[in-house]
């Protein structure tokens, strides 16, 4: 009975040193840029992909990539880097400075997974300040 007790304390005592270490390790990931390349097809999913915002991802190996987005997340940050040359084609959406998002655009939960979460990641209706530069367009959206 002896021996059971000084397993359960050595336990413990090893959990006591290690969860600080471990919770320091989920902090130093929480910040951590994931980037995935995506097809975008721009409009609201409701209308049939018509109108403002972002309607569906399509991921690698669904259709041929022809007009890769990189996205990124990072803090709870979304940033999308269009191509200029999608900017171009879809100028409805990026003429002016700021993205338009009609309504709340929601992440399949395969892709959220990807980026790190374990529930499904919403981009809220708003509108975003756009950054040109020479070779792609930037838009910063929260996630929710």
């Amino acid at each position: 009975m002896k021996k059971y007790y000084k397993v359960v304390i050595i336990l413990m005592l090893g959990f006591m040193t290690f969860e600080p270490m471990i919770q320091s390790c989920k902090a130093e990931t929480a910040g951590t840029k994931i980037t995935l390349i995506f097809d975008i097809e721009w409009g609201r999913r409701s209308r049939d992909c018509r109108g403002f915002g972002i309607c569906r991802f399509h991921v690698d190996g669904q259709i041929e990539l022809e007009r890769p987005v990189k996205v990124s997340l990072e803090n709870n940050i979304m940033e999308l880097e269009v191509p200029l040359d999608i900017a171009k084609k879809n100028p409805n959406q990026f003429d002016n400075d700021m993205f338009i998002m009609e309504e709340d655009f929601e992440v399949d939960r395969e892709i959220s997974k990807e980026f790190g979460s374990q529930k499904s990641l919403i981009l809220p209706a708003g509108k975003y300040r756009m950054k040109r530069l020479e070779d792609a367009v930037y838009i910063r959206i929260p996630v929710k």
